[in-house]
C-alpha cells in the first residue's frame, strides 16, 4: 500500500459528508498512535488528492508526527465529483463515529449541489427514501439567497424558512438539542450551583 505525505492529501468541505471534524475524536487517535496502533489506511481520489474517508486519520497523524508525516493511502479513480461524494457518503456511514442527522443532512445538501438524486444519497445512508426526504424537510432552511442548509436541532422551528445572516451564525454555534433541554440544563446548573463561575 502506498504511503504519501499525509500534508499533501487535500481536505475539501465540499467533499465532506460531516460538518465538522470531530477535534476529540482526532485526540483519542493520536493517544492510539502514541501506544504503536497502526491506524487504517486512507482513501483518497487520485486525481485531486481528496481524502474521501479518513479526515479523523489524517489530521491525527499529521498532530502525532508533524508536517512530514507518512500515511498509507488507498487511491481510488472517481468517474465525477459526484462520484467522490457518494463514496464518501457511503464509506463515513458503514462504520467510524456515527453520522449525526445534521451530518446526514448536510450530505444531502452537497449532493444536491452536484446534481446528485436524493435516493442516491439516501442508498448511500442505507436509510428509505421517504425517511431521508423527511428528515431533510424538517432539518432544512434557506439562507437570504436561497441557498438551502441543514440546522440543527435547536432551531428545528425555523425548518423550512429564510434565515437571516445572524440566524445562520447562531445555526453554527447551536448545541445540537431541543431548547427545552438546553433551557433546563442552564437552569439546573444554576439552582445546584454546579455552573463554572470563573
Amino acid at each position: 500500500m502506498p504511503r504519501v505525505l499525509a500534508a499533501s492529501l487535500v481536505l475539501d468541505m465540499n467533499f465532506y459528508p460531516r460538518h465538522v471534524v470531530d477535534t476529540s475524536h482526532v485526540a483519542d487517535l493520536v493517544h492510539a498512535l502514541e501506544t504503536g496502533v497502526k491506524l487504517p489506511k486512507v482513501i483518497a481520489d487520485r486525481a485531486s488528492k481528496r481524502v474521501v474517508d479518513g479526515w479523523h486519520r489524517v489530521a491525527a497523524v499529521l498532530r502525532h508526527h508533524g508536517p512530514e508525516a507518512q500515511i498509507e493511502v488507498e487511491w481510488r479513480d472517481y468517474g465525477s465529483p459526484a462520484d467522490i461524494l457518494l463514496d464518501a457518503i457511503r464509506l463515513n456511514a458503514d462504520h467510524g463515529r456515527k453520522f449525526s442527522n445534521f451530518d446526514r443532512v448536510r450530505a444531502g445538501v452537497l449532493a444536491q449541489d452536484l446534481k446528485i438524486e436524493l435516493a442516491l444519497v439516501a442508498d448511500a445512508l442505507h436509510i428509505t427514501v421517504e425517511r431521508y426526504a423527511d428528515m431533510v424537510v424538517r432539518k432544512t432552511a434557506t439562507d437570504t439567497a436561497a441557498n438551502v442548509t441543514p440546522i440543527k436541532h435547536t432551531i428545528a422551528h425555523l425548518a423550512q424558512r429564510e434565515m437571516t445572516e445572524r440566524q445562520m451564525i447562531g445555526n453554527t454555534r447551536a448545541p445540537r438539542m431541543g431548547q427545552l433541554r438546553l433551557i433546563n440544563a442552564v437552569i439546573d446548573l444554576i439552582a445546584y450551583h454546579t455552573h463554572d463561575r470563573e
